[in-house]
């Protein structure tokens, strides 16, 4: 870290300047003298300073994008792309990730992956970055607690974790009382584990505001946190996510008010439902070319200074209105709004009804 950084990371204790020879050497435009004491810091960037995490991830970044091999390989990451493997491809294929100093890449044939492997190992060891358990996978490997298995094309929870979180729930459950800053270390566990397959954390509801609650201090669990609990472990047979499986054709699209509720079904080929599919929602929400709309409205209120300032504000919203619209037209608006005709549940008169509340939303 520079020089002016490293002096607020001062180790508590003191020594002699001739202990680690630095006697005679100018600090501060003072010479040391031979027994005067002085605080050593750290000028490697500490462990528990936020931003080192962060220079570690963009240096790891920048480094693997000085290796040839991957020039064509893009790099995994949230918000990014969704990873697509064909089988029937001749050309070779892989993507490569890097978490903090967990280095890998994803691809085949093997021999390619071999050679990238070479070739990441070598950038980063002549700058000194050692790289040290390296290995080559084919059909099933353990990274960051998950599981993934190449043979069977599935992605799961380890068998340790899977345990220690299924042993953690049922002794909470059993104990009937227990502290939120506890129930919180072990929703963690239980959230990073369903990311496997999130369509489990929907049983997670009032577990929150016990939490909140009870944050600092014992007590008994409600019973609403108890059946979300119950409901977790009886689900985690589900954490677990297979590749293999092919794209639906049958799609369903559901809507509600104030008035009534609706679920719409249609069917579409499986080449526009993975297409459609493969959109990430939270990119609806992200908009990195204006100010941020949702953070002016809900931060501290001020009034409007200058016609300038409200411009902005409004065209933050329409930015983000037409990020929205797009994600749609994109994707075919007539399999999204026009091609859904059945009726399926509802207290609505017609599926018409639904979208005609849908599209002045848009």
């Amino acid at each position: 870290m520079p020089a002016w950084l490293s002096e607020y990371f001062g180790f508590p204790r003191s020594v002699r300047a001739s202990d680690v020879n630095l006697a005679g050497e100018s600090l501060d435009g003072e010479a040391l003298r031979h027994d005067e004491l002085i605080f050593p810091c750290a000028r490697p960037f500490p462990m528990g300073f936020s931003w080192s995490l962060f220079f570690c991830q963009k240096i790891a970044e920048a480094r693997c994008r000085e290796v040839s091999s991957l020039s064509c390989s893009r790099l995994m990451q949230d918000h990014g792309s969704v990873v697509v493997f064909k089988t029937n491809s001749l050309e070779p294929q892989h993507r490569h990730y890097v978490y903090v100093d967990n280095l890998g890449v994803l691809g085949a044939p093997v021999e390619h992956v071999s050679r990238i492997q070479k070739e990441v190992g070598f950038a980063f060891d002549s700058v000194g970055l050692q790289t040290h358990e390296s290995e080559i996978v084919v059909d099933d490997k353990i990274v960051l607690c998950v599981g993934i298995d190449l043979k069977h094309l599935r992605t799961y929870t380890c068998h340790e974790r899977f345990w220690k979180i299924r042993g953690s729930l049922q002794a909470i459950i059993r104990r009937g009382r227990c502290s939120g800053w506890v129930l919180e270390i072990i929703l963690g566990h239980c959230t990073f584990a369903g990311l496997v397959n999130r369509d489990i954390l929907c049983c997670f509801h009032t577990v929150y505001a016990f939490i909140e609650a009870h944050y600092n201090h014992h007590a008994k669990i409600w019973s609403s946190v108890i059946e979300e609990l119950q409901a977790y472990v009886g689900l985690m047979i589900y954490l677990r996510s297979d590749w293999w499986l092919r794209w639906n054709r049958f799609v369903y699209s559901s809507d509600s008010s104030l008035y009534g509720f609706g679920v719409c079904t249609s069917e579409w080929t499986r080449d526009v439902v993975a297409r459609v599919g493969r959109v990430s929602e939270r990119s609806c929400f992200k908009n990195l070319t204006s100010v941020g709309a949702r953070e002016a409205a809900l931060g501290p209120m001020r009034p409007f200074t200058s016609m300038r300032l409200l411009m902005q504000m409004v065209l933050s919203v329409t930015a983000i209105i037409g990020n929205v619209c797009q994600i749609f037209l994109k994707y075919r608006p007539i399999y999204l709004f026009s091609n859904f005709g059945n009726l399926v549940s509802g207290a609505l008169g017609s599926s018409m009804k639904i979208f005609l509340f849908l599209r002045p939303g848009l």
